[in-house]
């Protein structure tokens, strides 16, 4: 069962009602051949979609609630967060309507005393929205670049040329409604736990103390209730009694990692049904070894763009009310926000990509350390060190599932302390020398057994791509 349109080690190309619809089908299919314990491969899975990924785990524990997987995030609060969250989201919202006396009546008036003027400000508003059309690339600035083009028609098809107060405030409105999912990280898009709005919170991170956003969450409470409700829709939710997640930690990480770190917590509380964690390869060491090999939270693009968005619409509105006290304010918010915005590196010609978030367990918050400082450990690991472990080389597959499968009835947990749990599949190094007779690398793995196959189901699970903002994820 695979969760992508191509041969890839992604998450990318399907969406919530066909990967619902395919572990149904795998249910379905264990059921009815009796099966009961499933192996996640995460292999080389570099994340993607957070929301399917959080899918996933509701999968596998359909009793699970919201508060068990609802991981908190934040990131580091800046300065056009303060001044848009504090000056420019209130004026967009209300302090315009407020300054001209909460109706566009008087603007309308205004603007209808010099039609000459009335249809420059137009086509330099038209000029603005197209310009930033062509930037940004957001379908809504693209649809209020359409609609201000067929104002300016309208106006200009009239004798005397005029706007009337219909059209001022569908002009306005349209223009004050784009900054409101521009905001610096488009945090607009996320519910906060402790605000209404991110507010700056000190923490400390290696030795150096830092404004960071109040957390927000991801996973939607809502969304969650209508998830599980389908979810029990399916005819065989509580089909496994078992899980092993297995990765080696190389480019595993962001969805993924948010994946396997999730139900790994949950499971530890709720251990029905079991999971392990079992990692292969590397030094040769458990502790070294990681599933996962870098963090959840997640990326996205340093799109200036998004933060010139609020500026332009400033810029827009300045023209319109020069000389008035709306203008006034509109001027100082302007003057306020405009010296918060980076200028753009000159030799870049695309936008560089980097982490945007930290992420936090759903068990302890934001007064804990984030989840990529936290050395998650594998339950059980497996010495040799397969590489044909891909959709498009998948030829050490079936060896290293039959080692994995080992682990199924292992429920050491104190891993690193005492002795160590009894490994299996410890009998080769990674070079495949042997410290026990007749042990082999990987490459000659045994094939996989019917005893291992009637055993176990096998799911290579995709949560690679990219998401927003994020890819994750």
């Amino acid at each position: 069962f695979q969760w992508s349109d191509s041969d890839e080690d992604t998450m990318s190309g399907k969406g919530y009602e066909e990967i619902w619809q395919g572990w149904n089908d795998l249910t379905n299919s264990a059921a009815d051949a009796g099966v009961t314990r499933l192996i996640v491969d995460i292999i080389g899975n570099g994340g993607g979609n957070v929301d399917l990924g959080y899918a996933l785990a509701s999968f596998m524990y359909p009793d699970a609630q919201w508060a068990d997987f609802s991981n908190t995030y934040d990131m580091v609060y800046s300065e056009a967060m303060d001044v848009y969250w504090n000056e420019v989201q209130p004026f967009f919202t209300s302090g315009l309507s407020d300054a001209l006396g909460g109706t566009y009546s008087n603007a309308t008036m205004l603007a209808n005393e010099d039609p000459t003027m009335l249809v420059s400000k137009l086509n330099k508003t038209v000029g603005f929205l197209g310009a930033l059309a062509e930037v940004n690339g957001d379908s809504s600035v693209s649809s209020a670049y359409e609609t201000t083009k067929l104002i300016l028609m309208s106006v200009q098809l009239r004798d005397p040329v005029s706007i009337s107060v219909e059209e001022m405030t569908l002009l306005l409105n349209t223009i004050t409604g784009l900054a409101g999912g521009s905001s610096p990280g488009q945090l607009n898009y996320f519910t906060f736990t402790g605000s209404s709005v991110p507010v700056p919170v000190e923490l400390q991170r290696g030795g150096v103390t830092a404004n960071y956003t109040s957390q927000f969450v991801f996973l939607q409470p809502n969304a969650f209730e209508l998830s599980h409700i389908r979810n029990m829709e399916m005819e065989h939710p509580y089909q496994f009694n078992q899980y092993i997640v297995l990765a080696d930690g190389n480019d595993v990480g962001s969805t993924a990692n948010t994946f396997m770190t999730t139900v790994n917590e949950y499971s530890k509380s709720n251990p029905d049904p079991n999971l392990r964690l079992v990692s292969y390869g590397g030094s040769g060491k458990r502790e070294d070894s990681a599933v996962s090999q870098f963090s959840g939270g997640f990326v996205g693009f340093a799109d200036l763009s998004t933060l010139y968005v609020p500026d332009f619409l400033l810029i827009i509105l300045a023209s319109w009310f020069d000389g008035t006290p709306a203008g006034g304010k509109v001027d100082e918010i302007l003057a306020a926000y405009d010296t918060t915005i980076p200028n753009p590196s000159y030799y870049n010609f695309m936008a560089p990509r980097f982490p945007v978030s930290e992420i936090y367990s759903a068990k302890t918050g934001q007064n804990s350390i984030p989840l990529e400082y936290v050395d998650q450990v594998p339950d059980n690991y497996i010495r040799q060190w397969p590489t044909s472990t891909s959709f498009s080389s998948p030829a050490d597959l079936p060896g290293l599932y039959d080692l994995a499968a080992e682990y199924f009835d292992d429920q050491t947990m104190d891993i690193g302390e005492g002795e160590q749990p009894s490994d299996p599949a410890n009998k080769a190094s990674p070079s495949g020398s042997s410290d026990t007779p007749g042990a082999s690398p990987a490459s000659t793995a045994k094939p996989s057994s019917s005893t291992a196959i009637n055993n176990f189901s096998l799911l290579h699970v995709l949560l690679g791509g990219c998401v927003y903002l994020l890819a994750l994820l």
